[in-house]
């Protein structure tokens, strides 16, 4: 499929055509029961790539409406702000014109990944991390510590990274593969990182749900 020239901001009919011309839908993309009801997604990994694929689609046109047609007329525009937006652009195109000519869409950079982290699931739930805008592709997390302890914990409990239980009865959270990930290891008064972050929020409230929660719920339904 050839991809549209840089400038051009596309329709909803062209980003679901884009879309559907690499993510085919068939019946081997379901999984569907005995009466032909569909259960769900055999290959969430694909499913995450077409989802991300679709939001770089419409940064992208976005971007150019932005350029095209000026900003808001509250919005005071200078030079380094359009260098900045056509720079984002010029990044968008090069993902999407990589995805029209197969390959990932997703740079997952699977060599840094825990051993634990490294499977089929995990990766699923990465990449809709990625696709959140949560984390770069690299890893690097743009939302505050407490938030990512609040992933790490859901995510440990969703992969069943362990079986250890708290004193409470409560299953443990295995704090370290996602402080190596992220690049949060090493601890401050004692404490890993992440688990500390999840204290220190527990001082003050009764339940663990940092601002922005919801959107780490989000990732997991």
């Amino acid at each position: 499929m050839k991809i549209p020239e840089i400038n051009c901001i596309l329709s909803d009919r062209e980003i679901a055509d884009m879309v559907d011309g690499i993510y085919k839908q068939n019946h081997e993309y379901y999984t569907i029961d005995e009466n032909g009801f569909i259960l769900g997604y055999k290959d969430q990994k694909r499913l995450a790539e077409k989802e991300y694929f679709t939001e770089l689609l419409c940064k992208w046109r976005n971007i150019n409406r932005w350029l095209n047609n000026g900003a808001s007329p509250y919005e005071r525009v200078t030079l380094a702000m359009i260098e900045e937006k056509e720079k984002e652009r010029d990044t968008l195109y090069r993902q999407i014109e990589n995805a029209l000519n197969g390959k990932s869409v997703i740079n997952n950079n699977e060599e840094n990944l825990p051993n634990v982290l490294n499977t089929d699931k995990a990766k699923a739930i990465l990449q809709k991390v990625i696709a959140a805008e949560l984390c770069d592709s690299n890893y690097k997390w743009n939302g505050t510590i407490q938030l990512l302890s609040y992933f790490a914990d859901i995510m440990s409990r969703y992969l069943k990274l362990t079986n250890k239980m708290d004193k409470d009865g409560n299953i443990q959270t295995s704090w370290k593969p996602f402080e190596t990930l992220f690049g949060y290891e090493g601890k401050v008064q004692g404490i890993d990182k992440l688990k500390g972050a999840k204290q220190n929020w527990m001082k003050n409230n009764t339940k663990f749900e940092p601002t922005g929660h919801e959107k780490i719920d989000a990732l997991f339904e």
